[in-house]
């Protein structure tokens, strides 16, 4: 037979046979669990014989759980796992820390036979305190304080009752197995009026609260309490009760912080070639993102391609995560459109100058998509040709004087040494910034930055060794103004 490993296990029991005259009968191999078995084999002539054989199996395995007290609610206990019987050494057996709650262990032996054991590990209620106090009727006079407890083991120390003023008291109670609890109370008395206030919030810059007064202490009713609307700031109530005492609260309602909403680049320049500019919405303040997006143009996105045929303001409106919202139209961003000409100035205006007639320039008013044969890189024009209205050699072309209200701005090239000549006067103080594009409306440089004084006149030379021959946009910008107008070089 093959050995039993587990207690209730079976075993194959082989039965063979020799002598007498084959084939036998009754010889094989037998499923048989613990226990004395008896088989008779007969050969083939009907002579048989029998054979006994005992089977054996393992005590059956048996696991044991035992656990320590858990004094105090929320603490620990050891519990220890033990075996006997089966085929040592186990496995599962040991000491296991636990807090209070049912648990079942597993122990295994030596032939991998198994058991399970379970234990329920039991802690004493939590214990809790509890504190009461009679009402102090004048001020200075006193209160009794009763501590009570429940929960833990019994008896406890530290209950009683306890003659106090007004304060604020901290009682321990300790039950019989050292397990402690601390419970407070405030004692008020009446004289003392104590006023409090809360606010709701405010979702929105410049948006209200409603803040609520209320009063304990002193004597009812109390004037001074109730809801008031107010804008964000520090406000103080006076909260005064029956018998005339007062007290002040203070509470200050605080707002988010005002969207802003600035789209960059700010003023564009597009200067005969028609290309897309990326207009991009830069929002900050409010409640933060995700932030939402409506253009002038009815589009949805944070950045949007335009591509104007006519100088075009575009703005913004920018909602925040609480749906706060805020516009960009005062501060919204301007493309301006150069050298354009025909129906809806969808064509632009260049200077073709006819190949071997150069002293024969012609203003032409053609379509964007006929302008290859005038180009000779990405956004140059070749042969001479440049965009805008033909101008005389060697001349400086502006698009105009700005004048008006006390307002004056001129800017020009000095052929001589290749300097740009700014005459400017504005009518209040402002700092002054210059700025150069080229007519794809890329900053080429800040020629000139300083600061300006109401009706002075100001005539400066600034360097333009990054201007070469060609045609440029220059931007004249104070706190309160832009100007923009067309610089062209033809050398």
């Amino acid at each position: 037979s093959t050995a039993i490993l587990c207690n209730g296990g079976s075993s194959d029991v082989t039965v063979t046979a020799t002598g007498g005259t084959a084939p036998y009968t009754g010889i094989g191999t037998y499923s048989v669990s613990a226990g004395t078995y008896t088989y008779t084999v007969t050969d083939a002539n009907g002579c048989s014989t029998d054979v006994t054989i005992t089977v054996a199996e393992p005590t059956a395995l048996s696991a044991s759980a035992t656990s320590t007290a858990i004094l105090c609610n929320g603490g620990s206990s050891d519990v220890t796992v033990t075996a006997t019987g089966g085929t040592a050494p186990y496995t599962g057996t040991g000491t296991y820390s636990v807090s209070a709650g049912t648990y079942t262990y597993t122990v295994t032996d030596a032939n991998g036979c198994s058991t399970d054991v379970t234990i329920t590990v039991a802690e004493p209620t939590a214990l809790a305190a509890s504190v009461t106090s009679t009402t102090i009727l004048c001020n200075g006079g006193s209160s009794d304080v009763t501590v009570t407890a429940t929960g833990g083991t019994a008896p406890y120390t530290g209950t009683g009752v306890y003659s106090v003023t007004a304060g604020t008291y901290t009682y321990t109670v300790t039950d019989a197995n050292g397990c402690s609890v601390d419970v407070s109370i405030t004692v008020y008395e009446p004289t003392a009026v104590v006023a409090s206030a809360s606010s709701t919030v405010i979702p929105c810059f410049g948006g209200t609260s409603d803040v609520t007064v209320t009063a304990v202490g002193g004597t009812a009713p109390y004037t001074g309490t109730g809801t008031y609307t107010v804008s964000a700031g520090t406000y103080t109530y006076t909260v005064t009760d029956a018998n005339g005492c007062a007290t002040d609260v203070t509470i200050v309602v605080d707002q988010p912080a005002q969207i802003e909403a600035n789209i960059t680049p700010q003023n564009h320049v597009i200067d005969c070639i028609p290309i897309p500019v990326t207009l991009t919405a830069n929002p900050t303040g409010g409640t933060g993102g995700p932030y939402t997006y409506l253009w002038s143009t009815g589009e949805t996105t944070a950045s949007i391609e335009v591509n104007p045929n006519t100088t075009t303001t575009y703005t913004v409106q920018i909602t925040d995560a609480n749906g706060c919202t805020a516009n960009a139209a005062t501060n919204g961003t301007t493309v301006t459109v150069l050298n354009r000409c025909g129906n809806n100035n969808q064509k632009v205006v260049i200077c073709h100058v006819p190949h071997g007639n150069s002293g024969n320039p012609q203003t032409i008013c053609i379509s964007p998509n006929a302008l290859n044969p005038h180009l000779s890189t990405l956004w140059d024009l070749h042969g001479g040709d440049y965009c805008g209205p033909c101008q005389e050699s060697n001349a400086l072309t502006l698009g105009g004087t700005n004048e008006g209200d006390n307002t004056f701005i001129r800017a020009g090239i000095n052929t001589n040494d290749e300097t740009i000549e700014l005459s400017y006067r504005i009518g209040y103080d402002s700092p002054v910034r210059v700025e150069i594009y080229d007519m794809t409306g890329t900053l080429i440089d800040v020629v000139y930055s300083a600061q300006a004084n109401e009706g002075e006149l100001y005539e400066v030379k600034v360097a333009s060794d990054k201007v070469s021959s060609g045609v440029y946009i220059y931007q004249f910008i104070t706190n309160n103004e832009k100007h923009i107008d067309k610089l062209q070089i033809i050398k």
